[in-house]
């Protein structure tokens, strides 16, 4: 389909061309001048036409967008010179602006072939590519020696004309100056340069051969060349006469030679495109969704699909349509989605079973929290009544004491002893509970303990204080807890006889001690087997010193 494209466009071509030589020929040999001037105005317009919808045609087959505009250049420039010559033959009348016309044909002369530069510059360069430095100065070159063609007429350095000539065209006999040698050799320099650059351009990776299409043009005008030059007979000359025309052949054959071998990237050989394309699915239609285009490996879509994919992609018997709009119609294909909607299905079981395993987790973490708050229970219960164990069964003796006595006095000391028992054994709960989150405590909890254990000596007719100074807010809480161990043992042993309790806790000499002063003059034999390290000074009652030194048998 895509060669005979090809071919159908070159035969077009030629069919032009052919049609304008013969509009040529039968104008030169008819007499008939009303005839002469149909024909030579239908050979213009013919190539007019020709140039014309191949700058429309470039437009939408070149992708390069630098590239493409210069292609375009071209064409309008193509079709400015034949029209700038139509109308100097045809319709102007005086003799200067013939002559401005004529100058005006260098314009086309010598900027298609900085064009042709330009684009082998660019080709195989991405739309990024931008070599500003290089660009200006050719253009800056290019514009100076048309300018100085078109003001040949102040320095006559391009064209010269005799003295005695009376009016300056390009019908008298006029002679080269330097500049035009100048202007000729810089053309001809971008056209070499141009075939230059293509040709190294063209080599095909990884070989020696060369893609030689881009320079058949320019061998064709190579015989031109030495055929006007050598003054071929003017039977095969008469008919290619036309310098103008050919100059524009060769171009644009040159930069369809170069779109048809790949040198200057298009968008028409789709055929191939899609004949390689190995698993790509894809189909061009037009606006009507007939396929114009299809890959090898496309699968069959219906219509109706292909419609219903313009609002989004569809989902079809594990297949996902998707469309997308171009110029003139759609793109539309296919994505094998069947691996995906299968690993879609196991991810979800994957997710059900990891829902069920969390919960499963989350329920064993519970009943482990469960576990643990109720064996930290049970630790803290334990080192509590650890702690307290001896209090609570003096306490049960003490019950047991209370309803045998028959005296109200005696229950009332019973009771107010039992008081004492309780407020110890809450105190020492919390400090318990405080040492197990923290190694430190607040003195101020020591204050606090003593301070309601006096309260309960009250009951007794126990008086006395307490001072607690650590030279801090905070002191270790093991040593905290054996002082009020240590006074508590010394009130169990004194609260029957003594009437005054003095405790103090206080740093000296760098160590903490606690000191109990009583006037109870007693037995502390069991104070001292508990407390090895207390002395006790008898003195105006009884003094215990307690250096506060923990040890792992207390």
């Amino acid at each position: 389909m895509q060669k005979w494209r090809k071919a159908k466009g070159f035969i077009i071509v030629a069919a032009i061309v052919a049609l304008a030589v013969i509009c040529h020929s039968v104008s030169r040999r008819t007499d008939n001048g009303m005839l002469g001037s149909v024909l030579d105005f239908t050979r213009t317009f013919l190539y007019v036409g020709l140039f014309s919808s191949w700058g429309f045609s470039v437009s939408r087959r070149v992708i390069q967008k630098r590239t493409k505009s210069y292609l375009i250049a071209v064409s309008a420039l193509m079709v400015f010179w034949l029209s700038l010559r139509e109308f100097k033959f045809r319709f102007v009348t005086d003799t200067a602006v013939i002559r401005y016309m004529w100058y005006a044909y260098y314009i086309p002369i010598l900027l298609i072939p900085l064009i042709a530069l330009l684009v082998s510059i660019y080709t195989g360069r991405g739309d990024d590519f931008k070599p500003t430095k290089t660009v200006a100065a050719l253009f800056a070159v290019t514009i100076a020696f048309i300018f100085a063609v078109l003001s040949n007429d102040a320095h006559r350095l391009v064209f010269s004309f005799p003295a005695d000539a009376p009016e300056w065209s390009e019908y008298v006999d006029y002679s080269y100056g330097p500049l035009y040698v100048a202007l000729t050799l810089w053309g001809i320099a971008c056209c070499v340069a141009a075939i230059f650059i293509m040709t190294l351009k063209s080599r095909v990776p990884k070989t020696r051969r060369f893609i030689w299409l881009p320079l058949v043009p320019f061998a064709a005008a190579i015989v031109y060349i030495i055929l006007y030059t050598l003054r071929a007979p003017s039977s095969i000359m008469a008919e290619i006469d036309d310098l103008a025309v050919f100059y524009c052949l060769v171009f644009k054959w040159f930069f369809e030679s170069c779109i048809g071998c790949g040198l200057i990237q298009s968008n028409t050989r789709y055929n191939d495109l899609f004949g390689s394309s190995g698993d790509l699915s894809v189909k061009i239609t037009d606006k009507d969704y007939n396929v114009r285009f299809d890959a090898d490996s496309a699968v069959p879509i219906p219509k109706e699909l292909m419609i219903s994919a313009q609002n989004g992609p569809v989902e079809n018997d594990g297949k996902l349509i998707r469309n997308m709009p171009i110029n003139g119609g759609h793109v539309v294909w296919s994505e094998d989605i069947s691996e995906l909607i299968e690993l879609k299905e196991t991810l979800k079981f994957r997710r059900d079973e990891l829902n069920e395993r969390n919960a499963f987790l989350k329920y064993e973490y519970e009943k482990e929290k469960q576990h643990k708050t109720v064996l930290e229970q049970n630790r803290l219960y334990d080192l509590m009544e650890k702690k307290t164990h001896a209090k609570l069964e003096k306490i049960d003796k003490l019950i047991d004491k209370y309803e045998m006595a028959d005296d109200d006095e005696k229950k009332r000391r019973i009771l107010s002893f039992i008081v004492v028992l309780g407020s110890y054994i809450k105190r020492q709960k919390d400090f318990v509970l405080t040492l197990d989150s923290s190694p430190t405590m607040e003195e101020s909890k020591l204050s606090g303990a003593l301070a309601e254990s006096f309260r309960s000596l009250s009951l007794l007719g126990i008086s006395g204080g307490a001072i607690v100074l650590t030279k801090g807010q905070t002191c270790d809480g093991r040593l905290l807890s054996l002082a009020y161990d240590f006074f508590e043992d010394v009130t169990e042993t004194v609260y029957a006889d003594a009437r005054y309790i003095n405790v103090s806790v206080c740093e000296t000499l760098g160590k903490l001690r606690a000191v109990v002063r009583t006037d109870f003059e007693g037995d502390f034999s069991d104070v001292g087997a508990k407390y090895p390290q207390a002395s006790v000074v008898a003195e105006d009652g009884t003094t215990l010193i307690l250096p506060l030194e923990w040890r792992d048998d207390l």
